[in-house]
């Protein structure tokens, strides 16, 4: 892995766990979201993606509430970036 690389995966698990929240650490490691980030080429997005779809727990509100706010964040991003398109 190159410096570049290691720093892509600094800020991207950073990335991801801000967006998963702080329970997360109790479902997913930083071990199984690393290889995520690395096998989509640190794409946050597809990572958040596959750890929910991957370690979702059936009924648990937190996880519910992780991806209503993982959604919400995106949508966010979206709206802005076409804002700037806009202009």
């Amino acid at each position: 892995m190159t410096e570049e690389e290691k720093q892509q995966m600094v800020t991207g698990l950073k990335a991801v766990r801000e967006l998963l929240g702080e329970e997360s650490t109790a479902v997913v490691s930083d071990k199984d979201i690393e290889e995520s980030l690395w096998y989509y080429y640190f794409d946050v997005a597809r990572t958040v993606d596959y750890v929910l779809s991957e370690y979702w727990i059936r009924g648990s509100l937190e996880w519910g509430l992780m991806a209503t706010r993982y959604t919400y964040e995106c949508e966010r991003e979206e709206g802005e970036e076409g804002e700037e398109e806009e202009r």
